[in-house]
């Protein structure tokens, strides 16, 4: 009988420990629990290089629908760096750790849409990030994947390059973004662009001759990361990443 409720107890145990979650890399590698590096060059820099960047796929190993949230652990990055990630429908700003929006994966289903970036700032050597996939309905039941950033051939923060750019802020935005394009000799065959991460446009505005602010409201958009630029024909004057934070 002491042994009947042991195996049973252990059973128990094995069905409330059970992971439900699978990760894999964009190209369907199998990383759950483990550690992925990514190599690349340390002088990128926020806002304006393009970062490194990770994508990874969630899989519900279950017959049910899972509420899935991620969590950012930062281990070991260098101060002047930045890094975020994207979850569901938004990109969330540097300094959020965790998802606010689940995504509900059904039974045997994979989800794409999370991305992970991290700009070195110059700064050479390994850096570490981990991420943490985990029901949001019973935290214990999560999956987790390392991402260690081997980047070299980068400068001092001191060196950074400077960019060609337009002025603009607040960083972070809140209620609005104020665009300075005195310096652009406005005439009038201009126009802003404000874009997520996909590419999908969330505000177009054409600009006017010799206008030397643009003031853009930011309601109704998420907190997260975006991107903008200014073009006059296929020349951009300007781009750049936009932080909003409500």
């Amino acid at each position: 009988m002491k042994n009947l409720f042991s195996l049973v107890a252990l059973s128990l145990a094995s069905i409330s420990f059970a992971q439900s979650f699978t990760i894999s890399d964009k190209n369907g590698v199998d990383v759950t629990n483990n550690t992925v590096t990514i190599t690349g060059s340390a002088s990128l820099y926020f806002p304006n290089d393009e970062p490194l960047k990770w994508q990874g796929k969630v899989s519900n190993e279950t017959s049910l629908t899972k509420p899935v949230l991620v969590k950012r652990q930062v281990i070991n990055v260098p101060n002047g760096s930045q890094n975020q990630f994207c979850w569901s429908i938004q990109c969330y700003a540097p300094v959020a750790n965790q998802a606010t929006d689940t995504v509900d994966i059904a039974g045997a289903a994979t989800d794409e849409s999370f991305y992970s970036y991290f700009f070195p700032g110059g700064a050479n050597g390994l850096w570490t990030i981990r991420y943490v996939f985990f029901d949001a309905s019973n935290p214990n039941d999560s999956a987790h994947v390392t991402l260690n950033f081997d980047v070299s051939g980068g400068t001092s923060i001191q060196n950074q390059p400077t960019k060609n750019t337009v002025p603009f802020g607040p960083i972070p935005a809140n209620e609005f973004v104020l665009f300075n394009t005195s310096g652009l000799n406005l005439q009038g065959m201009e126009s802003l662009r404000i874009f997520d991460l996909s590419g999908k446009t969330l505000m177009l505005q054409p600009l006017k001759k010799e206008q030397e602010q643009v003031q853009v409201p930011l309601d109704g958009v998420h907190s997260g990361l975006y991107l903008w630029s200014i073009v006059r024909g296929n020349n951009s004057l300007g781009n750049g990443r936009l932080i909003v934070q409500h």
